[in-house]
């Protein structure tokens, strides 16, 4: 199951190599949108990649999924 929003699921190679902190993100539901699309999608490591998401978990609110979903279509436009 997943939500609309929240840290997008990661494939069994990359969970294999997490680091301790990498398993914050597993406490909560996957999403199909997360911050990442909006903040850098591509261009961003690994680690920056669970760190938002990490920072997402810790603030998340309906606020805060209305501001990533407002966010999405220019960042994929861009």
């Amino acid at each position: 199951e997943m939500t609309l929003v929240g840290p997008r699921p990661h494939l069994p190679r990359e969970v294999a190599e997490y680091e301790d902190w990498h398993f914050e993100r597993q406490l909560v539901e996957p999403g199909l949108l997360c911050l990442r699309e909006v903040l850098g999608r591509s261009n961003l490591t690994f680690n920056q990649w669970v760190a938002y998401d990490l920072l997402y978990i810790r603030n998340r609110s309906l606020k805060t999924d209305a501001w990533i979903l407002m966010r999405l279509i220019p960042a994929v436009l861009k």
